[in-house]
């Protein structure tokens, strides 16, 4: 290691890593948006269908089925074209390592799971609403603000409240802003890792201001030889780490 300790990056390499950093941040960024989007879209659609067959049987009624499908694909093609971007020629290569298996279980796989505990959690706030004889409207106006604050949700006050979990991102909605974001700044990353093979090895630059021990250690240890993948960005859901290479 004594020669990366000698081997200090210059303001141009450093800027550089910035820029790509900036660069994915804006893709993650731009995904998070299509999520929110996409989401109030169709609770919009799955409410006046729960509304139209009287039913809040989500998992067996097929024009529920049919919605969530379209969703599940909707994210995980807007996933795919973030996470490829301008690298089209490479496409198939790309997706194949966005999609590769990862805790036993792939990114559309994961992207499935939580559309179908979106369509849970749209089903169990028309179940509430019906008890307390409101209009279609006012649930489709309620169900994204309650995503974005499943144990702060005065639509249900009063009433037995669905339990999703700890913590914001245990909603549909922040699980998959988590996963599809992490899945962009993973591959965007890869991509950067797959231009700097012949450096001989790599800093960690903080990218926020954030406090994290995680990314801390992976300055403060650094320089890293290139095959010390713990220590590489992104660290963990969020990290806005950038990577400089010497």
């Amino acid at each position: 290691m004594g020669y990366l300790a000698r081997a200090m990056y210059t303001d141009e390499q450093l800027e550089e890593a910035m820029a790509y950093l900036r660069r994915r941040i804006e893709s993650e960024l731009s995904m998070e948006a299509d999520v929110e989007r996409l989401l109030a879209e169709y609770a919009a659609l799955l409410v006046d269908v729960m509304m139209r067959n009287n039913t809040t049987d989500y998992e067996n009624d097929e024009d529920v089925e049919l919605l969530v499908q379209d969703l599940i694909d909707r994210l995980i093609d807007d996933c795919y074209l973030l996470g490829v971007d301008e690298r089209e020629d490479r496409r198939d290569e790309i997706v194949a390592y966005m999609n590769s298996e990862r805790g036993e279980d792939t990114l559309e796989g994961r992207i499935s799971k939580r559309c179908w505990t979106f369509a849970g959690e749209v089903s169990a706030v028309v179940s509430a609403a019906r008890k307390l004889h409101a209009k279609g409207a006012e649930i489709t106006d309620s169900i994204i603000e309650n995503l974005k604050h499943p144990y702060d949700n005065g639509f249900l006050e009063g009433m037995d409240k669905p339990q999703y979990g700890r913590g914001v991102e245990t909603s549909s909605m922040g699980a998959l802003e988590t996963i599809t974001a992490y899945a962009i700044a993973d591959v965007w990353m890869w991509e950067w890792f797959n231009q700097h093979k012949d450096a001989k090895g790599y800093y960690v630059v903080r990218g926020s201001s954030y406090p994290c021990d995680e990314c801390d250690e992976a300055v403060r240890t650094g320089p890293h030889p290139l095959d010390d993948i713990e220590h590489f960005a992104p660290l963990h859901p969020h990290c806005k780490c950038a990577v400089v290479f010497v």
